[in-house]
């Protein structure tokens, strides 16, 4: 089997969760990511994105999950930069070959995106700290820091906006996915936007 494994770098609290489960509508990625659970108890969204097996990339949880993640055809993974560091020095990282990269670029003028930064990650708001962040989650850096090559890049900004479509053409035109029902990422999309502004 020749298995691919895509890995999106994000900031804490910039919706890595939520384009996984976005991206996890197109057929050629396996997850077991069912978007109907996104809408229980007359279409309110549940408590958060995190539907996965493997929420993040979490050592403990790759392990308890190994067969299942080693037998997919097609892996999405969401980690923060330390996280993936930590899983490229564990024995597990041997199963996981041929790797691809997104890469979740932290412009955040979008008011939205930058509140919800700030919540889980408050340091951000010392000026030379919000700086650093941007360097470090950025394809140029992370992609020298990793030794890897192959990586699409997502704004916040364009996916804390209302139209799903923006990130979705920009992914299709990239070539990491073909496309999705429409109507169904929309509906996904902006329950998590209503989820994110009523929580923070």
């Amino acid at each position: 089997m020749n298995q691919q494994n895509l890995f999106i770098i994000f900031a804490p609290g910039l919706g890595g969760n939520h384009l996984k489960n976005i991206l996890s509508l197109d057929s050629k990625f396996c997850t077991e990511f069912d978007s109907t659970r996104y809408f229980q108890n007359n279409n309110k969204i549940e408590k958060n994105s995190h539907f996965s097996k493997v929420n993040n990339l979490n050592l403990d949880t790759i392990n308890d999950n190994l067969e299942f993640l080693i037998n997919n055809s097609h892996n999405i993974f969401c980690c923060h930069i330390a996280e993936y560091l930590w899983f490229v020095d564990s024995d597990y990282s041997k199963h996981f070959k041929n790797k691809q990269f997104i890469c979740m670029n932290m412009l955040v003028n979008n008011n939205l995106a930058h509140d919800r930064l700030m919540k889980w990650s408050p340091w951000a708001n010392i000026p030379y700290i919000f700086h650093e962040f941007t360097t470090l989650y950025s394809s140029k850096y992370l992609s020298r820091l990793f030794d890897e090559n192959d990586w699409f890049y997502v704004s916040a900004d364009v996916l804390f906006g209302d139209n799903v479509n923006l990130f979705i053409d920009d992914l299709i035109q990239q070539g990491l996915m073909l496309d999705i029902d429409r109507k169904v990422a929309q509906d996904l999309h902006n329950a998590w936007l209503s989820n994110v502004i009523k929580k923070g």
